[in-house]
């Protein structure tokens, strides 16, 4: 097979390019971000602000994927999992343990970073940037998708095409992909919407160096009857303490605003 087109460049859309790299001679990702060339928050995934940890079947899913990514990370001011121990709270007691795969804890920024530049090392693994997917190519019977329409995000809003073998859509909410079928007349099943009206913030603290030596990551669940919402504290690289605080029902989410995050917090008492 010649071609694979992978719309998006988030953790999906990388592990999907890694996996096609050993069956398509040629594998681009379509990226409507101008990708940093170091870690660093980007437009395309607002999420990558809050703490991120990989549970253990993601970590050996990526471990096998991109054997060693782990001791990079850590290479990079992550925190090895083993180093520490985990709190778990909740209304029956307190649990204390050790994690029982050594992962790094990181942020997101950091974690897309190191398997970006992974990618970046396969000779046909090729990165669009700063480019958005307008529309799609098909066969002239419409039975098969044939490429992809695209548009410079620059100044000059240069239009192109780039025909594929497959095409495989990963850039989640922001996609136009749905509305592209629809006008190629494809079918295309209703979507499944589970609302939990979920709302989170989150700040980062310097951990104290007099305090590195004993941290550990805290995870307290919520008690809505006692207006207690869920938070977690996770060591992420260079010694920053994520601390993120949640709740769900759509009546008490926790503010962005620093001081009133500070006073949420204390009342909570759950980290």
């Amino acid at each position: 097979m010649n071609k694979a087109v992978v719309i998006g460049a988030g953790i999906a859309g990388l592990i999907t390019a890694r996996m096609l790299s050993e069956y398509y001679k040629e594998v681009y990702i379509v990226e409507r971000d101008e990708l940093p060339t170091a870690p660093a928050i980007r437009q395309g995934t607002p999420q990558s602000f809050h703490p991120h940890r990989v549970l253990p079947r993601g970590h050996m899913i990526l471990e096998r994927c991109f054997p060693g990514y782990t001791h990079e990370l850590i290479e990079h001011g992550a925190h090895t999992s083993d180093a520490e121990e985990m709190v778990l709270v909740n209304q029956f007691g307190i649990l204390v343990f050790r994690p029982p795969i050594v992962s790094a804890s990181s942020s997101r920024a950091l974690l897309e970073w190191v398997l970006r530049r992974r990618l970046q090392n396969i000779h046909n693994v090729h990165f669009l940037t700063n480019t958005e997917v307008i529309g799609l190519m098909s066969s002239e019977d419409h039975k098969t998708i044939t490429g992809i329409y695209t548009k410079k995000r620059s100044k000059n809003k240069q239009e192109g095409m780039l025909t594929a073998d497959m095409v495989i859509d990963t850039a989640g909410r922001s996609s136009k992909v749905i509305k592209s079928l629809n006008s190629l007349g494809y079918t295309v099943p209703d979507p499944e919407v589970l609302k939990v009206s979920l709302g989170y913030s989150t700040q980062y603290y310097k951990i104290p160096r007099q305090m590195e030596q004993q941290w550990r990551s805290v995870v307290s669940e919520a008690q809505p009857a006692k207006g207690k919402m869920t938070g977690m504290l996770l060591r992420i690289e260079d010694n920053i303490a994520g601390t993120l605080l949640f709740s769900a029902g759509g009546e008490n989410y926790p503010s962005a605003k620093p001081d009133e995050f500070q006073e949420e917090l204390k009342k909570s008492k759950c980290v």
